[in-house]
């Protein structure tokens, strides 16, 4: 079985942590501009993480595209290398 790519493995991280910091900060009656602080916090981490996932997918189709654009050379038998 394959393992999930790298970056959906750090988003379900980092919702996961996120949402154990929101039901602590439930939970201990935090004053609220605490609360208010850590759950922008956290919405800044969420979409730089969100953006660079999109930044990475985006750099790989380029990738591609160039890769895709290149010419076709066949390659040589390995007995003819010899």
């Amino acid at each position: 079985m394959r393992s999930p790519p790298l970056h959906k493995s750090a988003i379900a991280l980092l919702l996961g942590t996120s949402l154990c910091i929101i039901k602590l900060l439930g939970k201990l009656r935090v004053d609220i501009l605490v609360q208010e602080f850590a759950y922008l916090l956290i919405w800044q981490l969420l979409t730089m993480l969100f953006l660079l996932v999109r930044l990475h997918e985006v750099l790989l189709q380029v990738a591609k595209i160039r890769l895709s654009a290149l010419p076709a050379f066949p390659m040589p038998h390995p007995s003819s290398l010899k």
